[in-house]
């Protein structure tokens, strides 16, 4: 029987600081805010951390790089959202190539939001919802 994990590590990464407002809620909620270069803080929480449990992707020029890495650390039970996967042709061809992959599962294209499962023990389906 699986067992829930009692802690829960959140971290925020973003490009610049918070305002102090914000920085204030996250810290309320636990969450370890890390600035600068996206990229190289993801993957530096990431190889701390060892795996994935739900991972939110926002709109970013680097979804792609964050997701390549992210791949590097998910498990079965890994959840991965994806935002804003129609915002232009370009995203819209980069979720096809994401669906495709042999790593994703099971995908649900909810149009505003990606959803990625990686239970190998499923067979590879994707769901669309409709507009």
């Amino acid at each position: 029987m699986a067992t829930a994990k009692t802690s829960v590590k959140t971290y925020c990464i973003t490009k610049t600081t918070p305002g102090k407002k914000a920085n204030d809620l996250l810290d309320k909620l636990g969450c370890k805010v890390l600035s600068g270069n996206t990229l190289k803080e993801f993957a530096t929480v990431l190889n701390e951390l060892k795996e994935i449990g739900i991972l939110y992707i926002g709109n970013t020029p680097q979804r792609a790089e964050l997701l390549d890495i992210a791949l590097r650390y998910i498990n079965d039970c890994s959840l991965i959202v994806i935002d804003d996967i129609h915002s232009d042709d370009t995203t819209k061809r980069w979720w096809q190539t994401v669906v495709d992959n042999p790593k994703t599962i099971i995908t649900y294209d909810l149009y505003s939001y990606g959803l990625l499962y990686f239970n190998k023990e499923r067979i590879k389906q994707h769901y669309t919802l409709k507009k």
